[in-house]
């Protein structure tokens, strides 16, 4: 019963925050492949993606506010465009005790974007969602 009460109030004082979309999740670069995403670090910190490609170029902030990070679990919900495959999976609740990245790469001249949603949760079947955020990321490779 104990139990049941700390998780109707966020579980155990667990807290955790997405910064969602806004600057720095649109990237444009020229004569080489264009990456666009979002990342959610062990330690901590939300990321957006660099143009070109590092997963930590840009500090969005702390998603964990208080607790440890394998406390969490999150889960992407693609709602239109692909994602890279090298991402950490799409619509599963996968536990955040490792860092986790969801991100677009544009490969050829173009550009490629994505919807998705994040809901970060304190249990592994998602039963509570504590932060949920959008995300649409745009890749854009331009000709030199």
């Amino acid at each position: 019963m104990l139990l049941a009460l700390f998780n109707v109030f966020g579980g155990l004082g667990l807290s955790a925050q997405l910064a969602g979309d806004g600057v720095n999740h649109t990237q444009t670069r020229a004569g080489a492949n264009c990456y666009a995403g979002v990342r959610l670090s062990l330690g901590g910190t939300e990321y957006a993606y660099s143009a070109a490609g590092s997963p930590t170029g840009f500090n969005l902030g702390s998603w964990l506010l208080s607790g440890d990070a394998a406390d969490f679990w999150a889960r992407c919900t693609l709602n239109s465009g692909t994602l890279d495959g090298a991402n950490s999976g799409v619509g599963s609740w996968l536990q955040l005790n490792t860092t986790r990245s969801w991100a677009i790469v544009r490969t050829t001249n173009g550009n490629d974007t994505a919807d998705f949603d994040i809901d970060i949760a304190t249990d592994s079947g998602g039963a509570n969602i504590i932060a949920s955020a959008n995300y649409t990321p745009s890749a854009t490779r331009e000709a030199l």
